[in-house]
């Protein structure tokens, strides 16, 4: 991974690598398939240090401030705590597409995440209703399915553009975003990709909430409507379903 740390004034990213990561550099015979993924995993989190740079030589270090200073209304706090990272990932593995072709398995971790992310919630619906559940807890169903599935969609999307700089399209990358069943995740892309394009004008941090729209549009299509109270707060509205 590669943290991010603002100390006096000063943000500086951090390299952290796994033991796994080490030891496939170092294995004695070499293992190239273990490489070439401990490679691909550094290319990744270089990745991430790439992006702090953009959005530091932009922002300043209000860029790794609290979302509240750029996102005042409690509903783009909720929003972007469910899909924030999705442009980090995106960003990263973009990057990395252009200098490492091999070692990341983004497909099987994209469909992984997309065949079970809408019965797992389900699911905990159901339980809800039963009421073996409270709110408080599909909630956390919702917002930890919703995120490992937007994670996915990062870096598969990422890889798709990154492959699409280069020329290199992969079919199988190709194949899994045009699965009707993939369609809710690929409406992000046009998002990810204008912010990319756009990367050397960034205005104001806030032009990152535009990843909130189809994040609410992928929540109503799972019957989950977020909705703003006349205080500014949020509260869920969940419509019964038999």
């Amino acid at each position: 991974m590669a943290p991010l740390v603002v100390r006096n004034g000063v943000a500086k990213s951090h390299l952290v690598l796994g033991p796994a990561i080490v030891e496939s550099l170092y294995h004695d015979p070499p293992n190239n398939c273990a490489i070439a993924t401990a490679v691909a995993r550094i290319g990744h989190e270089l990745g991430h240090v790439v992006d702090h740079e953009w959005k530091s030589s932009r922002f300043g270090t209000f860029a790794f401030r609290p979302i509240s200073e750029f996102a005042p209304r409690q509903i783009d706090q909720y929003l972007w705590g469910l899909s924030h990272h999705l442009w980090d990932e995106y960003c990263a593995n973009r990057i990395v597409t252009n200098v490492v072709k091999e070692g990341l398995d983004e497909v099987n971790l994209f469909v992984s995440a997309r065949d079970v992310y809408k019965a797992r919630i389900y699911e905990a619906r159901q339980r809800l209703q039963l009421e073996r559940i409270s709110l408080a807890d599909f909630l956390e169903v919702v917002a930890r399915n919703v995120r490992l599935v937007l994670l996915a969609t990062g870096y598969l999307l990422g890889r798709a553009d990154g492959e699409r700089d280069t020329g290199e399209p992969t079919q199988e990358v190709l194949a899994a975003l045009a699965d009707e069943r993939s369609r809710d995740l690929v409406a992000f892309r046009s998002c990810l990709a204008e912010l990319w394009d756009r990367r050397e004008t960034w205005s104001s941090y806030s032009d990152f909430l535009c990843i909130n729209v189809p994040t609410l549009e992928l929540l109503h299509g799972l019957e989950i409507f977020p909705l703003e109270k006349a205080d500014g707060g949020v509260f869920v509205s969940l419509p019964l379903q038999l």
